[in-house]
């Protein structure tokens, strides 16, 4: 499991695809944001504390008692176990508010083909007609104040969009309605706040030079553009697919947020009294790992590195943010693992096997030699078993 993932990963529909993303992208993810996301989850981490192994003692899914250290056990957890390591509360009959699918209208439909035309768009020369907004022109420009050329005023053959506000209030409109061939003065004033002190608030004088134009071509939507761009045979065989499309995402995404409200009920009803120390350390250890050899890449040493994105030091950081995250991801699989448990789920050879040939036709690997380069197997258990528990849980949960 990834120290990023959350608790809303094992209630999605997607959570496949998840665990299956390449550990170090999830990673860098958490060390550029310099902390692990709130609100999806609660900590049972015991904050920035280092945890001692004991045998006792106890925390809760929903925080540590008095801000104690999380309790480490010595032994391994498995299904004979579990319980020790999790009292789980209330798994069957919970409430959620149910979230509807919501048909998909024409207009949506033409919204997402407006869109694809607009991505399949050719730039074409203007020569026909003068400036007028969208379109793009080539210019050289030099700027004057009192009559003298100001540094880092001035470019050739440079290509403006006229209406993206890149230049500062007033530069594009005066080139609206102007001819390819024309050279004309721009009276400007740079903004009373412009970084440049010499400049800010000063009228200035830009002289162009404007050399062409240039304007999208958005394609008609015809039978031969989704039959040359799509492989479709008409209009009508692409809108029924895009159709198709929507209302499988808008379905999907409706039954993710039940799903989420059910587990995230599970998991706060859920009560953590240990973690098993050998897979605290092993998963601490990954993320350091994945951190140097993300480091390594950008020829910075993981200390360097850490300090530039988080300000902390490597002690810090591990304390602050990897281990926390470490500690919430494993007790979601002790939860999830605790449910599977006490409802009888159980993930055979044949089931996992047929699981992996989905995730290697699905993701373009070559066989399950390749796939599991790329993925712990364990982590790809959790993943199949997540997606079992969930059904289970959904099929006893009851809709407002």
């Amino acid at each position: 499991m990834s120290i990023s993932q959350n608790f809303s990963s094992y209630a999605s529909g997607n959570i496949k695809k998840c665990l299956i993303a390449v550990l170090v992208f999830t990673l860098c993810g958490l060390l550029l944001a310099g902390c692990a996301s709130e609100g999806d989850v609660e900590d049972t981490s015991g904050a920035t504390q280092t945890p001692e192994t004991e045998s006792g003692g106890g925390n809760g899914a929903e925080g540590t008692e008095g801000d104690s250290a999380p309790t480490l056990a010595d032994i391994a957890v498995d299904d004979t176990n579990i319980l020790e390591f999790v009292t789980l509360g209330q798994i069957r009959d919970i409430e959620f508010d149910f979230v509807p699918i919501v048909p998909v209208t024409d207009a949506e439909i033409d919204s997402w083909i407006d869109v694809q035309l607009h991505q399949h768009a050719v730039m074409v020369n203007v020569t026909d007609r003068f400036v007028v907004v969208g379109d793009t022109v080539t210019i050289d420009f030099e700027g004057f104040q009192d009559g003298v050329a100001f540094q880092g005023g001035a470019a050739q053959g440079f290509d403006l969009l006229i209406g993206s506000g890149q230049f500062i209030p007033g530069f594009e409109e005066q080139i609206l309605g102007r001819n390819i061939g024309e050279e004309f003065d721009i009276h400007v004033s740079f903004p009373e706040d412009y970084f440049v002190p010499e400049l800010a608030g000063e009228p200035v004088v830009f002289r162009i030079n404007l050399h062409a134009i240039s304007a999208q071509e958005v394609p008609e939507f015809t039978d031969e553009f989704v039959q040359e761009r799509f492989g479709m045979g008409s209009v009508e065989e692409y809108r029924a697919m895009v159709r198709g499309q929507l209302e499988s995402n808008r379905e999907h995404s409706a039954l993710n947020s039940n799903r989420i409200q059910v587990w995230d009920e599970v998991v706060n009803n859920a009560t953590i009294h240990k973690y098993p120390a050998e897979e605290v350390e092993l998963r601490v250890s990954r993320a350091i790992m994945e951190f140097t050899h993300y480091s390594m890449m950008h020829g910075l040493e993981l200390e360097d590195m850490v300090a530039q994105a988080t300000g902390l030091s490597l002690d810090e950081f591990i304390e602050i943010e990897i281990k926390p995250s470490v500690f919430r991801d494993v007790g979601l699989d002790l939860i999830l693992r605790a449910v599977a448990v006490q409802e009888g789920i159980v993930i055979t050879d044949e089931a996992f096997s047929e699981a992996v040939r989905g995730f290697i036709e699905e993701f373009g690997f070559e066989n399950e030699e390749h796939f599991f380069e790329f993925n712990d197997e364990n982590a790809v258990r959790i993943a199949i078993l997540a997606d079992e528990v969930i059904d289970v849980l959904m099929a006893h949960a009851v809709p407002r």
